[in-house]
């Protein structure tokens, strides 16, 4: 017969004594796929995300030039987060994963 677990009061209602916790954790990595590569850009439609930092527009007019005049990619679609500190809402995701066959975004300051 099994007893059943006693669970101690937190520490902060037993006076005089303190709680240490394992700072290690114990959580798995998520394991992702690397996405597939396209071998040519010619012709492709390409996503470019702006992640609303500051310059990160004009890096992005840069790589689009680059993109029409070397690689003569099919269609350039721009988004641009709201701001820098929140992720990239899902309704653009979905959208850069329906129009797009390629994505390139990053980080300018």
């Amino acid at each position: 017969m099994t007893t059943p677990a006693v669970k101690e009061k937190p520490a902060a209602l037993r006076p005089g004594m303190i709680d240490v916790l394992n700072p290690l954790g114990e959580a798995e990595p998520e394991q992702l796929q690397i996405a597939q590569r396209v071998d040519k850009l010619g012709g492709k439609t390409v996503g470019l995300l702006d992640n609303a930092k500051p310059n990160f527009d004009l890096f992005l007019d840069k790589v689009e030039e680059l993109l029409r005049r070397d690689q003569r990619v099919g269609k350039v679609v721009r988004f641009r987060k709201s701001n820098a500190g929140v992720p990239v809402g899902d309704e653009v995701l979905k959208q850069l994963e329906s129009e797009c066959d390629v994505v390139i975004t990053g980080s300018c300051d």
